[in-house]
């Protein structure tokens, strides 16, 4: 399936990429793989909040829970430098597909094992997918072409969400049909299929290869690490809290019917990313990727804010398609100055891409801290509210990068140069 996959895209895109030569077939491998492994992963999710919430843990317990996830992320990742550095990123990603099995049907059992099926879930699945972005990052950065790079990252987000479109409205009809723990068994077959062909393709990048540590933190500047953490303040806030509130706020029935519900609203939203995603991909190769990120930067900070009035299923589909907008705008360009700051030290780009991996970490560790702390003091609704007014301010710290590429007559305020 995989192979089917690869040799369709190579067919399909291989004109759209003619500044390619030799080298394409290993980009059309990574199109491919980011295709299977979005749609299992999206299969789960958006609903582990949802799935735990249903189980009896409290708002504060889930908050806290992925605040000691990616805590425990956030350690992982120097280490797993040093392992893709070692055996190479595919093999990074084939291991890394392996190790999220295990993940998943720790998640399964969790209303018979409780706590033990949350620990197994976190430990196997923090590896799975600290090594995942790592290999990916490095890979995709050594792969890409240097002067249409805008296009290749459009393409990689049009894969992305190609594998994303369905799986959420798949993965909910499933949980609401025949129950979670059918969605979760879907998704560990997806990731058996992704595996199987990594274990029979050579590594394209140098194996056993020296990773400097000290030379990948000297790549980020204090203002770039708390930008990377700005991204991590959007990431939890979006992807772990946002479907938490819908249950609270908007799909209330504490059916299972709810996954069916908030993966229909998903899935009608990130067409609007596909359509995007070619257009800002050409928006980033004619030097307007710095205007690209600061424009949609603002917009989703203003969206953040836009969360406390979403109160019915209308109101979400909307915002969705906005927010999906809003999050490709600048995360493409932003790729861009990650994939560009990477390449200055060939010796250093495993360690940049490490430590861009724990400041993001440590970003929803904070975003979830804080909603912890709100939710305590206001309760489950108010609190969530309260935290997309802390995550509107927060996010604006994107806007920090700093990025070598974008550094011409930047429109960033005074007080974050």
């Amino acid at each position: 399936m995989f192979v089917l996959f690869s040799r369709l895209i190579h067919r399909l895109l291989a004109r759209q990429h003619f500044w390619r030569h030799v080298d394409f077939p290993e980009l059309a491998e990574l199109y491919a793989a980011r295709i299977l492994r979005s749609t299992a992963v999206s299969l789960v999710t958006i609903f582990v909040a949802i799935y735990m919430y249903q189980n009896d843990y409290s708002v504060i317990y889930i908050t806290l829970f992925f605040a000691g996830y990616f805590v425990y992320r956030a350690l992982l990742a120097l280490p797993m430098a040093y392992v893709v550095g070692h055996i190479g990123p595919k093999h990074g990603t084939l291991y890394s597909n392996l190790l999220y099995v295990p993940a998943l049907i720790a998640l399964a059992a969790l209303p018979d094992m409780g706590l033990m099926a949350l620990l197994i879930y976190a430990f196997f699945q923090g590896l799975s997918m600290t090594l995942f972005m790592v290999s990916y990052l490095v890979d995709f950065s050594k792969v890409r072409h240097s002067d249409h790079v805008g296009k290749e990252i459009g393409f990689m987000q049009i894969m992305d969400r190609l594998g994303t479109t369905l799986s959420p409205l798949l993965g909910g009809l499933l949980a609401y049909l025949f129950g979670p723990q059918v969605t979760i068994f879907v998704a560990v077959f997806i990731f058996a299929i992704a595996a199987l062909p990594l274990f029979f393709t050579p590594e394209p990048v140098q194996v056993k290869q020296r990773v400097s540590l000290r030379g990948g933190l000297n790549l980020h500047t204090v203002r770039g690490a708390m930008s990377f953490i700005g991204v991590g303040v959007d990431h939890g806030a979006s992807i772990f809290l946002w479907p938490l509130f819908l249950v609270l706020v908007v799909f209330t029935s504490g059916t299972d019917i709810v996954y069916a519900q908030i993966g229909l609203m998903a899935s009608v939203a990130v067409i609007a990313a596909l359509v995007a995603a070619k257009v800002y991909g050409m928006l980033i190769d004619r030097a307007r990727g710095r205007q690209l990120l600061e424009v949609s930067v603002f917009l989703n900070s203003g969206l953040h804010l836009s969360r406390l009035f979403v109160a019915s299923p209308v109101g979400v589909v909307a915002f969705n398609i906005a927010n999906e907008v809003a999050t490709a705008g600048y995360h493409m360009p932003y790729a861009k100055g990650v994939l560009d700051t990477a390449d200055q030290s060939e010796e250093n780009r495993v360690g940049y891409v490490a430590f861009s991996e724990v400041f993001s970490c440590l970003g929803v560790v904070v975003i979830m801290v804080i909603a912890a702390a709100f939710v305590h003091v206001l309760g489950d609704v108010d609190g969530l509210r309260a935290q997309y007014v802390a995550a509107a301010t927060l996010t604006l710290l994107i806007l920090a990068h700093g990025f070598r590429v974008y550094r011409k007559n930047p429109l960033v305020p005074n007080f974050m140069k």
